[in-house]
């Protein structure tokens, strides 16, 4: 269980520190590490580029499907959330994984190196499976006064039993008075059906409509004089969208997190960024959305594919929310629908979206620049989506699979997002899944074998527990 890690390690952009996590059954849950380059290991950037293995996270609430954290150029983020994987649930009458809605979500952050300064900020129940990125906001004299941090985020775990093929159990309903509805509405609201009808049709001209609201703000409702209430639905749990969270550290004694907030209303999950920009302010998140669904919970089974590649500017919608912010936990900055973000003319838009042709379906985009030493604001963009596809009419009568269907390697223009410039025929087919990655030559000749950094530390902590501890481990794997 000690070899065990997340499938998101983080590696530094600028230190090339690996970061990772790994999670167990039993007390403390959590265990934090940080592996050194070999040059950092040998003192090119000092002594505190020492290898840290296996340390533990205090305050963890319990055994935990934890799939990823954030980690920005200081600080940790670890994301204890109401999503158990613990075997033990079998003898609460539950199944080993369990969701339940009425526990807070918890994110603890610390220090890079130092787990045991962990805070924990407390908020609403939900689902993350992947952050977008993670990173510090300095003050005048470069110390960090927040942790912000851009994460996919659901307001249930039907992604988790759709992505093991399992049947997600029916959620227990609450008993919620209808004061709470009224000041409560659900974070994936739907609009009342004036508005939609208002709205639905992207080429109506701009001019026929009422500018005094919103204009800088919403761009479907900027002009819209007919006041916006969210509503509740029976699809609200089924939504995922690009959230925004700021955790000050300063004068912060309540670990109040003090924004809170999604960025658009499209779907949108497998995000990935510039690799020269991660833990640090990247400007551009790119992802995977549907056009003919709003759950990306159906997205992983077999009722939606992967269709629209997102590309979506976090300045530009962090600033919109600056100007106007949104309600706390339920707000959003852009409520476009995917086809209306597909409708859109306007270069300058801030979210912008490919969408593949008829019966072809995509997997997760990867960020390659054009060249490896940039990472400016100005050409953060510039370079290319990889990703692959597979076009399903190479299936037959019965949708089966034939054994000389392929795949093909698509090359799209990340600045535009329009321009397919290679499509790659592969000699075999690709099954839809969920992650790619890219690796540079250089990082590919850097490898080392494992056994060089793998040795663990003897167990610092003694006693009667510690003991009881060793044998549990021993004992389940």
């Amino acid at each position: 269980m000690k070899e065990w890690t997340t499938g998101h390690p983080k590696v530094d952009p600028v230190t090339g520190e690996m970061i990772l996590f790994h999670c167990t059954f039993i007390p403390p849950y959590i265990h934090y590490s940080v592996i050194p380059t070999e040059s950092a290991s040998n003192g090119v950037y000092g002594a505190s580029f020492t290898k840290l293995l296996n340390k533990p996270v205090p305050g963890v609430s319990g055994a935990k499907m934890m799939h990823d954290f954030g980690v920005s150029s200081n600080h940790t983020v670890i994301m204890d959330l109401p999503l158990s994987l613990d075997p033990v649930n079998n003898l609460k009458g539950l199944p080993v994984v369990s969701y339940d809605s009425s526990k807070p979500s918890r994110f603890g952050v610390f220090p890079r190196r130092d787990p045991t300064q962990v805070r924990w900020f407390e908020t609403d129940a939900c689902c993350i499976f992947h952050t977008a990125n993670t990173w510090d906001s300095l003050d005048s004299r470069g110390n960090a006064e927040a942790v912000n941090m851009l994460a996919c985020r659901l307001t249930s775990a039907t992604l988790v039993f759709s992505a093991g093929n399992i049947t997600a159990p029916q959620p227990t309903p609450k008993t919620v008075t209808k004061v709470e509805k009224a000041r409560r509405p659900s974070f994936f609201s739907s609009y009342d059906a004036e508005f939609q009808s208002r709205f639905s049709d992207p080429e109506k001209s701009p001019e026929t409509r009422d500018e005094s609201t919103e204009s800088d703000y919403l761009l479907l409702a900027a002009h819209s004089t007919t006041k916006i209430e969210p509503s509740l639905t029976d699809a609200d749990d089924e939504q995922c969208r690009l959230y925004y969270l700021r955790m000050p550290l300063f004068n912060n004694p309540s670990n109040h997190i003090s924004h809170q907030f999604a960025l658009s209303a499209v779907p949108f999950e497998f995000p990935s960024t510039h690799p020269n920009l991660g833990m640090h302010a990247a400007r551009y998140i790119y992802g995977c959305s549907v056009s003919t669904s709003d759950s990306f919970g159906a997205a992983l089974g077999k009722a939606a594919k992967i269709d629209v590649i997102m590309k979506m500017d976090a300045h530009a919608l962090l600033a919109r929310a600056e100007q106007r912010p949104p309600k706390s936990v339920t707000g959003c900055v852009d409520t476009r629908s995917v086809p209306e973000v597909l409708a859109s003319i306007d270069p300058c838009d801030s979210i912008k979206a490919f969408k593949f042709p008829p019966g072809i379906y995509g997997q997760e985009p990867r960020f390659v620049p054009r060249h490896t030493n940039t990472g400016s604001p100005e050409d953060e963009d510039d370079g290319f989506l990889l990703f692959y596809t597979f076009d399903e009419a190479q299936l037959d009568d019965e949708g089966e699979c034939p054994l000389d269907a392929v795949s093909e390697l698509w090359i799209l223009d990340a600045r535009n997002m329009k321009d397919v410039l290679c499509k790659i025929r592969l000699p075999q087919r690709v099954p839809y899944g969920l992650h790619g990655n890219w690796f540079t030559e250089e990082e590919i000749k850097g490898q080392r074998a494992v056994e060089r950094v793998r040795r663990l530390p003897e167990m610092e902590e003694g006693g009667v527990w510690q003991s009881v501890r060793r044998r549990l481990i021993k004992a389940v794997g």
